[in-house]
């Protein structure tokens, strides 16, 4: 497979185990996507993970340095992202989820929510998703049809995540029409959060919530990871879209 990086670090945004939680992240090269290029002139937070690299490496080669990191740090749970990990052969990817569940890890998967999950799913109840719901700012179009498919929303569990990153009001009224629809056809989680650079900061979106009476309904997401090296992060977004 295309793997961009393999290591161990916590986990910086909703996933059903906390935030923070000690985790092993199995990035994968290459998306399909390239949100926010058209829309604000920049990439997402990991640019480097999104061209396909020529070379690939074994999928045993893979199992056997999670094992190794496993083994260092004794963490049993795998966030597997990207880039969109998905972008992948369904082959490859089948053989991966089963291999590390059959090792005894637990899987994450961050993913854009625009390649359908249900081949996976299936597999194990060892595996999580985390699905980010793209609005209008990523400049991502039709990225809505899994999510208003029956079957797809009945896959997901109370432990699963639908995510929305929220750049301004914009985004933010497109989200709270999207949570009105769907939260009573899913038992996934809504999570709702600010865009690094945005217009709208998370007390903005937390209030907004409130003011919907969708407290219940929806949490904060922090993206904990990039407050802890905020120090770093100078990235000029334009005023308008």
């Amino acid at each position: 497979m295309k793997v961009n990086t393999i290591y161990c670090t916590f986990q910086g945004e909703v996933n059903p185990f906390g935030i923070g939680f000690p985790v092993i992240f199995l990035r994968l090269q290459g998306c399909h996507l390239r949100c926010y290029k058209k829309t604000l002139g920049v990439l997402c937070d990991t640019p480097e993970g999104l061209e396909k690299p020529v070379d690939k490496t074994e999928i045993n080669s893979i199992f056997a340095e999670i094992e190794k990191v496993s083994e260092k740090y004794g963490i049993k749970v795998v966030t597997l992202t990207g880039g969109d990990p998905l972008w992948n052969k369904e082959e490859e990817l089948i053989e991966l989820f089963s291999g590390l569940v059959d090792r005894g890890f637990s899987v994450c998967v961050e993913t854009s929510g625009t390649i359908s999950w249900l081949s996976y799913s299936v597999i194990s109840n060892n595996i999580f998703w985390i699905l980010d719901y793209k609005l209008k700012s990523s400049g991502v179009k039709n990225s809505d049809v899994l999510f208003k498919d029956p079957e797809h929303l009945q896959d997901l569990s109370e432990k699963d995540y639908i995510k929305f990153v929220i750049y301004d009001d914009a985004d933010l009224d497109e989200a709270i029409l999207v949570v009105k629809e769907l939260k009573d056809k899913t038992l996934a989680n809504f999570a709702f959060g600010s865009f690094w650079g945005g217009r709208l900061t998370t007390f903005d979106i937390f209030n907004r919530i409130k003011e919907e009476g969708l407290l219940s309904s929806i949490c904060i997401n922090m993206q904990t990871h990039k407050m802890a090296v905020s120090s770093n992060y100078n990235v000029e977004i334009p005023k308008e879209i």
